[in-house]
């Protein structure tokens, strides 16, 4: 069992992480450890300082009309990821979006939500149909 780090806070709480191995400190409380820790700072904050890799506004909106469509947009957009072209946050964003659209059309036309779950910048929303045969969920 790793042991709990021995700092203690001004207000008297003691830190809740965890010693390093051969240690009675954090890597935030390890007085060994600063300029290590100094690396880290300046890392992160460049990393948050970054802008976010997105495609061009020029390129074509993807039309999501079929599940043909959408199979293409998740494999490109998982591409793109792994080539750096995009942030990963992004492709997350459209995993999200595409899963609200089949949940959109698991409900049917009759759904309550104005404009639908799934609608693109142009009002039109991606609807279909669902079955299950033999344990897979088909989207048509």
């Amino acid at each position: 069992m790793t042991a709990q780090c021995q700092h203690t806070h001004a207000d008297g709480r003691r830190c809740k992480a965890n010693a390093r191995t051969g240690r009675a400190f954090c890597f935030f409380h390890d007085a060994e450890s600063a300029p290590a820790r100094a690396v880290a700072i300046k890392a992160g904050g460049i990393a948050r300082s970054r802008k976010a890799a997105v495609l061009d506004v020029d390129r074509a909106s993807a039309q999501l009309q079929s599940v043909a469509d959408v199979t293409g947009l998740l494999g490109e957009s998982i591409n793109q990821v792994r080539k750096g072209l995009i942030d990963p946050k992004i492709a997350n964003a459209i995993g999200y979006f595409i899963g609200r659209s089949v949940e959109g059309a698991r409900a049917g036309p009759n759904r309550s939500e104005a404009g639908g779950v799934g609608s693109n910048h142009q009002g039109r929303c991606w609807q279909g149909s669902m079955t299950r045969a033999e344990g897979k969920v088909e989207i048509r």
